[in-house]
């Protein structure tokens, strides 16, 4: 049971990390889940170890000798302080002893790592625990306060504390396979990864030389096309010097290069675009949130006094819209027994229209096209709004939300790709699978207005006037049609006279 006992590194383990997982913040009472079975038959047997005297509860000299156990296996110093310490945290009815119960007994996650890792442990508000700033890791894993002598105990007389929350190698050392800080040279990365790696000054660490790249073990191996090829598919290259690259035209992901589009770029990167080149980029304004792998409004620029001051550029006097409704993904359930029925109303200024409506569906796919235009006949709109419904039987549809976009950047450079949905208040719209509701777009503008026929308004508006005036030339043409075949008509021949008798 010695791997089962090593997860027990500070003290007593009430919940596995899985369990610290979860959406609250630092510092919330969050109750979690009830555990699962497995998990309950784990802690149990983890109980089992710790009470030797099988009288349903543990002590704490059965926990400190466990304990001290655990690290004389470990080869670690055993930290008294730190199992008394975590013993009290688990005896939460402080009679002395703790329970099953107790062992099992849900905790917030701001609390588990504490349990976990000491006093100095905080939840990272994502899915980890972490050290306070100040602090860092013992070899056993509790947070103590983080010093240069802290990390010359742990990492070798060339670590140094980094003054946040780890113990670092000095510049010109590198770490080895003990993790112990070693003077960098040639030799030492070539004892790592093999003849072919070399140490660089500049930044401390060990390189494949040139025309060599790492394999998947991080040996420096001989590189060529064919070995790049190998490794991530037939649209990839060696780049001549340590690095597989995919060509010109593709980008890489999940492994594999794969060809460039906004359609691809928008899948790998949401609201991005492909550059042309090898890569995906956001679009003026945005950036990459590199956690939910998408494009998001990059924050606002400050003035002199701090206060933030948002760039907006002038939309056009006059203007051309040409829209591609692609697709939406995540829409969230709007009717109780059936799924969406989504639609699209696109607004410019006074102007709206409405896309085809796909029934039933969360990931529409409209593939629809259309052409909108404004003059400086009327007020100038600044944005374009694009409004997802939910079709209904009865009245206009039920609202899902919304994306507002620029005429103004759209002059510079034009939408292709997902955009998140927003309700009225802001807020992302999120979808029946709790994922952010998002609709693809391509969208384009310019300062130009297509050529129109001048009769063209007058055919769409039919203005009074207009039917008369055709009544009147109907009429004159009718007129000048009897008039002409009466002109040229041909007369009649002459009766044949009589012979004049001889």
């Amino acid at each position: 049971m010695v791997t089962r006992r090593g997860l027990l590194l500070g003290g007593l383990v009430l919940l596995a990390l899985a369990q610290i997982a979860s959406s609250a913040s630092p510092g919330e009472n969050v109750i979690e889940e009830e555990l699962t079975d497995e998990q309950v038959d784990y802690y149990r047997e983890i109980f089992q170890q710790y009470d030797e005297d099988a009288d349903q509860k543990i002590s704490m000299e059965e926990n400190l000798a466990q304990d001290k156990i655990i690290a004389d296996e470990q080869k670690k110093p055993f930290d008294e302080a730190q199992s008394r310490l975590s013993f009290e945290r688990a005896d939460t009815n402080k009679d002395s002893f703790v329970s099953f119960e107790e062992l099992t007994a849900p905790r917030s996650p701001e609390e588990q790592c504490k349990q976990l890792y000491g006093e100095y442990a905080e939840y990272d508000g994502a899915k980890s625990c972490r050290c306070v700033k100040g602090y860092t890791a013992d070899v056993n894993g509790t947070c103590i306060q983080g010093s240069k002598e802290v990390c010359t105990s742990q990492f070798g007389e060339h670590a140094e504390f980094d003054g946040i929350n780890n113990c670092q190698c000095k510049n010109g050392t590198i770490s080895n396979v003990n993790g112990t800080c070693v003077e960098g040279t040639d030799s030492a990365c070539q004892s790592m990864y093999g003849e072919l790696a070399q140490f660089e000054k500049s930044n401390s660490s060990c390189a494949c030389n040139t025309g060599s790249v790492p394999d998947t073990n991080g040996t420096c191996v001989t590189a060529s096309n064919e070995l790049c090829q190998e490794w991530f598919g037939p649209n990839t290259v060696f780049n001549g010097e340590n690095s597989c690259v995919c060509k010109k035209g593709f980008v890489y992901a999940d492994g594999e290069c794969f060809r460039g589009s906004n359609k691809i770029c928008g899948s790998i990167i949401a609201g991005s675009k492909f550059d042309g080149n090898n890569n995906c980029v956001c679009r003026r304004g945005y950036e990459v949130d590199s956690v939910r792998s998408m494009c998001i409004k990059s924050e606002k620029k400050k003035s002199a006094d701090g206060t933030p001051v948002e760039e907006i550029r002038p939309a056009p006097k006059q203007g051309t819209l040409s829209v591609t409704l692609v697709e939406a993904k995540h829409l969230p359930k709007m009717d109780i027994h059936t799924k969406c029925d989504p639609f699209v109303i696109i607004s410019l200024g006074n102007q709206t229209k409405k896309s085809k409506v796909v029934k039933k569906t969360y990931h529409p796919q409209w593939e629809q096209s259309l052409v909108m235009t404004y003059t400086d006949a009327h007020e100038t709109p600044q944005t374009v709004i694009f409004e997802v419904f939910d079709w209904d039987k009865v009245g206009a549809g039920e609202y899902i939300g919304h994306v507002e976009i620029n005429l103004g950047d759209l002059m510079h450079e034009g939408v292709h790709g997902m955009l998140d949905l927003r309700a009225r208040d802001g807020a992302l719209v999120r979808g029946h699978d709790k994922n952010i509701s998002a609709i693809y777009l391509e969208v384009s503008m310019t300062d130009q207005l297509p050529w129109v026929p001048p009769w063209d308004p007058i055919l769409e508006a039919k203005p009074a006037w207009a039917l008369l005036v055709v009544r009147v030339l109907a009429g004159v043409w009718t007129f000048m049609g009897i008039l002409l075949w009466c002109c040229m008509r041909p007369k009649p021949s002459a009766a044949p006279s009589d012979k004049k008798e001889q």
